[in-house]
């Protein structure tokens, strides 16, 4: 049987294609494109086969691109930037320095994971900027961030989501500063426009400037290196947003939080600045400093005070140590910081407290359950004139390692009363002048 010749030429095109070494593997492609340019021009782009040859083809699906900054005739970097203005699917795996990848509104570019980085086959390098317009979508992928100037550049890059932009994190994203450089690093997040967690759970190690809003439709979005807490957060039912690390500075209790799941500040550092209502706000397992205005409540579920830090409860304010989060431990009050009740203020003890640094009370201090530990000569405790310590539980007040005489001294000048229960342990020396 004789079989058939294919002579139409674009059969004959296609055939070869199929049948070429690279045709049917992921391809690393460079952007060459200059300062300015579009991702879909060719002639941008280029690739070596793997008889290095070069080739000329925008980066598609299961294909990775990298893009470098430009470079002047004296090889000195040149700030590059390329814009997409269509439909995109590829994988990214460097941006480099000085370099800004723009979505406009009219683009959208959806992230394969790159070409293998650590044997973990998903990582992508982020020296520079993404820009986003239109839409961007993030799959399963780890972003190592960089300080590009350490390295010599200009500018921080930031990844910027303008007003209109959406940003979807659409299955398990990690942010992360690499490593040599994440000593007092901050990539930085800026937010206009929506960003939305609807994977399983997603980490941004960055800080997060949000004036827009930010949604947890599935899953955990962890935000670990501070937020201005500006815009809005929404989770929905059975979806949660963490605030988990970093610094947040907070004048009055957020109203942003909303939705039916769980928006909540926890293991980040709180600076509180006359923190005031309208209502009481929950912490959860924080490093907490700062002040509570009158008016001002507090709920700090596990947490710290760290050395060489202050808080003060303010007249008409009011702070509840309390142990109701799951996985938080006691409150501590480290060695060389400090705790202030003003006269006025009020200072509720829910669960058993460490106290190694100072801790002073002109206002009224209501000990309800748990232990209170103390730190032998380190621990300054004080119930100053007027200050109103009242014992309502049958707790104990003792050193840490109360078996080695190694007390405290309770300066008692104001009131120290037992209003509730049979016994209170007390094992630290009681300096009484007062009641």
């Amino acid at each position: 049987m004789k079989l058939p010749v294919i002579s139409h030429p674009l059969l004959l095109w296609l055939l070869a294609l199929l049948l070429s070494p690279t045709a049917l593997e992921a391809e690393s492609m460079t952007w060459i494109g200059g300062p300015s340019g579009n991702w879909n021009n060719p002639l941008h782009w280029k690739y070596q086969d793997i008889n290095g040859h070069d080739h000329y083809q925008v980066p598609g699906p299961g294909d990775y691109a990298s893009i470098p900054p430009a470079t002047s005739e004296s090889g000195a970097p040149l700030r590059t930037t390329v814009l997409i203005d269509s439909t995109v699917t590829t994988g990214l795996s460097y941006i480099g320095g000085d370099t800004t990848l723009a979505i406009a509104p009219s683009g959208t570019l959806t992230l394969q994971q790159p070409a293998p980085t650590f044997n973990d086959g998903t990582s992508f390098f982020l020296y520079g900027s993404i820009v986003n317009s239109g839409r961007l979508n993030i799959p399963n992928l780890h972003f190592y961030t960089f300080n590009a100037v350490t390295y010599g550049y200009s500018e921080l890059g930031e990844i910027r989501n303008q007003s209109g932009g959406v940003i979807d994190l659409t299955g398990s994203v990690s942010m992360i500063p690499y490593w040599n450089w994440g000593v007092g690093y901050n990539y930085t997040i800026r937010n206009f426009g929506t960003i939305r967690e609807r994977g399983d759970f997603s980490r941004l190690d960055a800080y997060l400037d949000n004036h827009g809003a930010v949604q947890a439709q599935n899953g955990t979005l962890q935000l670990n290196w501070g937020s201005n807490v500006g815009g809005t957060f929404q989770a929905d039912e059975g979806a949660a947003i963490e605030f988990s690390g970093g610094g947040i500075t907070l004048a009055s209790t957020p109203t942003n939080f909303t939705g039916p799941g769980t928006v909540r500040i926890t293991t980040a550092e709180v600076v509180l600045q006359n923190l005031h209502g309208p209502d009481a706000l929950d912490l959860f397992g924080t490093t907490v400093s700062g002040r509570v205005a009158a008016g001002g409540a507090v709920n700090l579920q596990g947490g710290i005070v760290k050395s060489e830090t202050a808080l003060e409860v303010a007249a008409g304010g009011t702070l509840t140590l309390s142990l109701l989060w799951w996985g938080a431990d006691g409150f501590s009050l480290y060695p060389g910081a400090t705790l202030t009740v003003a006269a006025g203020g009020t200072l509720n003890v829910e669960t058993s407290i460490t106290v190694s640094g100072t801790l002073t009370n002109a206002g009224t201090v209501n000990w309800l359950s748990g232990s209170i530990l103390t730190a032998g000569p380190a621990t300054e405790f004080t119930n100053a004139a007027g200050g109103l310590f009242d014992i309502r539980c049958d707790g104990q007040l003792s050193p840490v390692y109360w078996w080695t005489g190694n007390s405290s001294t309770f300066h008692n000048a104001g009131t120290l009363r037992k209003s509730v229960g049979s016994s209170t342990d007390f094992r630290d020396y009681l300096d009484n002048t007062g009641t």
